[in-house]
């Protein structure tokens, strides 16, 4: 195995007259909020491969 990383992510949803969870980005559904998540996870694994040296830099 070349790399193993754990990247935590979360989707909230909260329905009624509370607040969500201080901290959080609100998205307009579901579909924005599971979008953001593998960008995010994405980017973050991309760049911590770069760094152990699997990608080369431009």
């Amino acid at each position: 195995m070349l790399l193993s990383e754990t990247y935590p992510h979360t989707i909230v949803s909260n329905i009624g007259n509370k607040a969500p969870p201080p901290g959080l980005t609100h998205r307009s559904n579901f579909a924005a909020a599971f979008h953001t998540v593998v960008y995010d996870i994405v980017t973050n694994c991309l760049g911590d491969i770069q760094k152990n040296g699997y990608l080369v830099e431009k």
